[in-house]
Protein backbone atom coordinates (compact mmCIF):
# COMPACT_ATOMS: atom_id res chain seq x y z
CA UNK A 1 0.00 0.00 0.00
CA UNK A 2 1.66 3.43 -0.81
CA UNK A 3 -0.13 6.45 0.23
CA UNK A 4 0.92 9.72 -1.92
CA UNK A 5 -0.27 12.73 0.20
CA UNK A 6 1.49 16.12 1.18
CA UNK A 7 1.03 16.48 5.17
CA UNK A 8 3.12 19.47 5.31
CA UNK A 9 0.13 21.90 5.84
CA UNK A 10 -1.62 19.03 8.74
CA UNK A 11 2.18 18.79 10.22
CA UNK A 12 2.30 22.48 10.57
CA UNK A 13 -0.74 23.03 12.09
CA UNK A 14 -0.67 20.48 14.60
CA UNK A 15 2.84 21.57 15.48
CA UNK A 16 1.71 25.28 15.87
CA UNK A 17 -1.31 23.91 17.85
CA UNK A 18 1.11 22.00 20.34
CA UNK A 19 3.26 25.18 20.81
CA UNK A 20 6.54 23.48 18.64
CA UNK A 21 8.59 26.37 16.95
CA UNK A 22 10.76 24.02 14.42
CA UNK A 23 9.91 20.70 12.99
CA UNK A 24 13.11 18.33 11.27
CA UNK A 25 12.47 16.69 8.52
CA UNK A 26 12.16 12.89 9.95
CA UNK A 27 8.70 13.61 10.84
CA UNK A 28 7.48 13.33 7.74
CA UNK A 29 8.75 9.66 7.81
CA UNK A 30 7.37 8.92 11.11
CA UNK A 31 3.77 10.41 10.15
CA UNK A 32 3.39 8.64 6.91
CA UNK A 33 4.10 5.42 8.90
CA UNK A 34 1.36 6.75 11.64
CA UNK A 35 -1.04 6.94 8.62
CA UNK A 36 -0.28 4.29 6.86
CA UNK A 37 -0.85 2.06 9.98
CA UNK A 38 -4.30 3.96 10.78
CA UNK A 39 -5.59 3.68 7.28
CA UNK A 40 -5.47 -0.20 7.31
CA UNK A 41 -6.96 -0.76 9.97
CA UNK A 42 -9.83 1.46 9.14
CA UNK A 43 -9.74 -0.30 5.56
CA UNK A 44 -9.38 -3.61 7.32
CA UNK A 45 -12.43 -3.38 9.81
CA UNK A 46 -14.73 -1.67 6.99
CA UNK A 47 -14.02 -4.72 4.88
CA UNK A 48 -14.54 -7.51 7.10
Amino acid sequence: MIIYTNLSSLKGKLARRGGVKRISGLIYEETRGVLKIFLENVIRDAVT
